[in-house]
């Protein structure tokens, strides 16, 4: 009888080790199917199982940015404001205060706006600020590449005269009616803001009127070098009358 009991449970020994060891390969093969289910969900959707948090930072805040020059067109550094008490039409030669002169008595005839290589009649030019015209005048021995990139910003624009003017305080004067302002240099960004803020402003006695039809006759490109590189070799196109060497008086008077 005990060997028949013990010979029941050795058999049920094995079975129980073959059972235990089947049950052992079934949670495996569970477990292993849930792993790569869970694997196969994050891999679909990420945001299951974990999330990333994501920097807010961007090239923008990481680059500088270059800053951008604004100018005060009501408050312009450097600009000299003149009262102007006079604006009679006169044939006589004037002694202004100012070189180039910023406003006064004048001649009877402006100049015509645009770009001159030679020096113009003062009493004429004041005519032109009266008009409301902006002045942009520069030392005759300036470098080229300092008048062609005033001649550069004047593009486009009708209502300015440009040329040397050889006793001027500093290389470039831009000078409007009662407004002047002395420039080193022609990348100066108060340039094109005093020609905004002072062309044809309500600072000029005349704004608008035309500045054609007057003196002078600007070439049409005065400031590209036909050969070699100094302002004698370019093209100093035709002005019959206008230039300082003139006296007024030479001049007849007429206009507005």
């Amino acid at each position: 009888m005990i060997k028949h009991l013990k010979a029941i449970m050795k058999k049920n020994s094995k079975r129980m080790i073959i059972i235990s060891f089947l049950c052992f390969l079934v949670s495996a093969c569970s477990q292993n199917k849930s792993e790569s289910e869970i694997t196969e969900q994050f891999v679909e959707n990420p945001s299951t199982t974990m999330s990333v948090e994501k920097s807010s930072t961007t090239m923008s805040d990481v680059e500088s940015v270059a800053p951008t020059t604004t100018i005060d067109l009501e408050n312009i550094e450097g600009v000299e404001y003149l009262v102007i008490t006079s604006r009679e039409h006169t044939e006589e030669d004037l002694d202004y205060p100012t070189a180039p002169p910023a406003g006064g008595d004048h001649l009877g005839i402006w100049h015509n706006c645009g770009k001159y290589i030679v020096e113009l009649l003062d009493e004429a030019a004041v005519h032109s600020l009266e008009h409301g015209v902006v002045w942009v005048t520069y030392l005759p021995d300036l470098p080229l590449s300092e008048i062609q990139k005033l001649d550069s910003i004047l593009d486009g624009n009708q209502r300015f005269l440009m040329s040397p003017y050889s006793n001027q305080p500093a290389p470039i004067v831009l000078t409007s009616w009662g407004r002047r302002l002395e420039i080193e240099e022609a990348d100066d960004p108060r340039i094109i803001a005093f020609i905004e803020a002072f062309t044809d402003s309500s600072s000029s006695p005349e704004p608008g009127v035309t500045c054609n039809g007057g003196l002078g006759i600007p070439p049409g490109d005065p400031f590209t070098p036909h050969s070699g590189s100094g302002t004698d070799q370019m093209d100093d196109g035709s002005i019959e009358i206008g230039i300082r060497s003139q006296s007024v008086s030479s001049i007849s008077s007429s206009g507005t």
